[in-house]
């Protein structure tokens, strides 16, 4: 499927509607374990359990997307001979300080922090009115 509306106007800051547009979600029954996603190219894999169009599942997408933009960028095999090399050599470190890893988790970080503040004035207008 492709990105819903609601997710890819929250998304506009980051990414273009380009590639907004050529990226697809499919929703899966199991990733391997502690994995909430994974991207091949534009496929963006999410696991059933995990897909929601909160704020963390919209920064969750954005942090695939990142993956997306570097798997275009360096070429398939490069990429995935990258992420492999690191998941070998640098799998006792955090996740998010892998080279690959770390700009998608900056970006994630960014816009569940965006979302979070626009959720926040949001209610604060509305209670202001009430």
């Amino acid at each position: 499927m492709k990105i819903p509306q609601v997710a890819k106007d929250k998304l506009m800051p980051w990414f273009t509607s380009w590639e907004l547009d050529q990226a697809r979600i499919s929703i899966v029954p199991c990733l391997p374990p502690n994995v909430w996603a994974m991207t091949f190219g534009n496929r963006i894999l999410i696991r059933r359990d995990k897909w929601n169009l909160e704020i963390e599942g919209v920064a969750r997408i954005g942090h695939e997307l990142v993956h997306s933009r570097a798997y275009r960028q360096m070429g398939p095999v490069p990429f995935l001979a990258r992420y492999c090399w690191d998941a070998v050599r640098l799998w006792r470190r955090p996740w998010n300080t892998w080279p690959l890893e770390a700009p998608a988790y900056k970006v994630q970080h960014e816009i569940e922090t965006s979302l979070e503040l626009k959720q926040r004035e949001a209610m604060s207008l509305r209670l202001k009115d009430a």
